[in-house]
């Protein structure tokens, strides 16, 4: 190789050292901004009638806006939506979802304090219409104006109010 150039090829694995170093930060800071489902309260939400369809939808919608989505169920959701119990792995695949992403929370245990520790854990929102008026003193450290996003099912379609 010829010294005159040695320059050249240094500066180059430099600069590309450097471009791999800028992607890998960008990668990182665009990764899918995490979301938690309350799922046994958004199966209510069109006509208070527990619906499978309208947790599917609110789930298809936050996945198109880029959202990586976790959805919650008390044990008793299976029961609710379809005469028996119905475990993660079952919720994920009417879901689309891998079972990593549903969590079912044990019998006689509810969802609510697992949302909120999921969310606090993983700084990321819960989409609910409740309040969690009950668990505020436990949890202090969960910003819940900010926190919950409510939502309605409306003319075929899910909305989100405070997304």
């Amino acid at each position: 190789m010829n010294a005159d150039l040695l320059p050249f090829f240094v500066a180059g694995f430099g600069l590309l050292a450097l471009f791999t170093l800028l992607l890998r930060r960008l990668g990182r800071k665009q990764r899918k901004p995490r979301i938690i489902l309350d799922g046994s309260n958004i199966m209510h939400w069109d006509n208070d009638e527990p619906k499978l369809s309208t947790i599917a939808a609110a789930v298809i919608s936050l996945k198109e806006e880029g959202y990586l989505v976790g959805v919650f169920f008390d044990a008793n959701a299976g029961y609710l939506l379809c005469d028996r119990y119905m475990h993660d792995q079952e919720f994920g695949l009417a879901l689309g979802l891998p079972k990593t992403q549903i969590m079912v929370v044990p019998k006689g245990q509810p969802a609510d304090p697992y949302l909120i520790r999921a969310a606090q854990d993983q700084e990321s929102r819960i989409v609910t219409n409740d309040k969690f008026r009950d668990w505020r003193d436990t949890f202090p450290g969960f910003d819940f104006a900010d926190g919950l996003v409510r939502g309605r099912f409306r003319e075929g379609r899910v909305e989100f109010i405070d997304l």
